[in-house]
């Protein structure tokens, strides 16, 4: 994600947060924060743009290990795409799907998986969340070394509620191909853009996602868009905690940002804790 920002999302307290950074910030990203806090401004990223690189790289591997098995389901499935969604007819389909030979089956199942990578690259847009804002290494990596700001979502309003749990693992998502016969592309392409490395768990990330295929209306979340910026409801954004190095400069706009909400919205300071690696919070707005 962008260096700049972070998203939590706390389901038992009913809130999230996003960090910012602010001190030396270039003019865009400080209007993008106040805009955040004060018009529900959220960017969903396309995963291709994504920093970490192993993002979005779900492979492809044949369903079945016996040649003849692989071979029938394949042109099965070929059968059921063509009827159900380009409207020929059962006959044509299935001299269509005769063609399909066993040297054929290793090309299509890569096929599928260049398709698969291609289409979450380009047409899964992502506002990821955390379940907690007490991790120092969150805020080190997505805030600046702690000067950025962290803001708060209730995870009680749509859509931040149907947010998703990103699942953790050792390998990459595996898509069978086939695929079952009662799975959509969203349903398949959704379960493989939440699954990240195993080593990221700590963040707890949920995630909400828009989908912007070519040909279709993009999915909107029940929100308005402009380009890649979705506006979530004002209700959404329930408070701010200001990183332990956050400027004077910085906390004196936040708080008179957030005092201009109405109603106002509670801003929190972060410091380092006395005796032991971790961060305290206390309400100051």
């Amino acid at each position: 994600m962008l260096s700049w920002k972070w998203t939590q999302r706390e389901p038992n307290a009913g809130t999230g947060c996003a960090s910012v950074v602010l001190d030396n910030a270039t003019p865009p990203i400080r209007q993008w924060v106040d805009a955040m806090i004060l018009k529900g401004e959220a960017r969903f990223t396309p995963m291709g743009e994504f920093d970490d690189p192993f993002e979005g790289r779900p492979y492809a591997e044949a369903a079945h290990q016996e040649t003849e098995k692989q071979l029938y389901a394949t042109r099965r499935a070929h059968v059921r795409a063509q009827v159900t969604h380009r409207g020929v007819s059962q006959k044509y389909a299935e001299r269509q799907a005769a063609l399909i030979t066993a040297q054929m089956l290793p090309q299509k199942v890569l096929q599928v998986e260049e398709e698969m990578r291609t289409a979450l690259a380009r047409d899964c847009q992502v506002f990821c969340l955390s379940a907690t804002r007490e991790l120092p290494m969150q805020w080190s990596l997505y805030a600046d070394c702690h000067r950025g700001v962290c803001v708060h979502f209730n995870s009680a309003v749509e859509p931040v509620s149907i947010a998703l749990p990103v699942t953790y693992s050792e390998r990459y998502p595996c898509l069978p191909v086939p695929r079952f016969k009662n799975q959509t592309d969203l349903e398949l392409l959704a379960q493989r853009a939440l699954v990240k490395a195993k080593w990221w768990e700590h963040q707890q990330e949920f995630r909400l996602l828009r989908w912007t295929f070519p040909g279709i209306v993009p999915t909107d979340l029940g929100i308005s868009w402009v380009g890649q910026n979705g506006y979530l409801p004002l209700e959404a954004i329930s408070g701010i905690t200001l990183g332990a190095r956050v400027s004077e400069e910085s906390r004196t706009h936040l708080l008179e940002l957030c005092r201009a909400r109405n109603p106002a919205i509670p801003v929190y300071q972060a410091t380092l804790a006395e005796r032991e690696f971790a961060l305290k919070f206390e309400r100051i707005g």
